[in-house]
């Protein structure tokens, strides 16, 4: 419903910069909202799943693709979308996505850090 509705294309295209932090599991719609942030900063062990086959969800691939390949790249969207369905920080850094992943520890110090250079 979000994104026939246009949640997401409206959060991606916000004129404030949005930084979303991943400490946790992102299962889904969270998941699809942290991807449409600007920043996105995942602890190493957070998780992200898109699109989880063990929850039933009306987030289909088909639907999310040109959202996430538009944030990401076609071969990063299609990977966590069909490939590697859940992924850790760790996992994502491995395959160099495109958001920043550092340790539970320091996500506050590097959130504190982030909001400093956008004031």
């Amino acid at each position: 419903l979000a994104v026939r509705q246009g949640l997401y294309a409206a959060l991606a295209g916000c004129a404030v910069p949005i930084v979303a932090i991943v400490r946790g599991d992102a299962i889904g719609a969270g998941a699809v909202f942290a991807a449409c942030a600007d920043l996105m900063l995942v602890a190493e062990s957070a998780s992200i799943a898109i699109v989880d086959p063990a929850i039933p969800s009306p987030l289909s691939p088909d639907a999310l693709e040109p959202l996430l390949s538009a944030r990401f790249g076609q071969a990063e969207a299609r990977d966590l979308l069909y490939l590697h369905p859940r992924a850790t920080g760790t996992e994502l850094r491995a395959r160099g996505w495109r958001c920043e992943v550092t340790a539970s520890d320091a996500i506050d110090a590097r959130l504190q850090a982030i909001t400093a250079e956008l004031l």
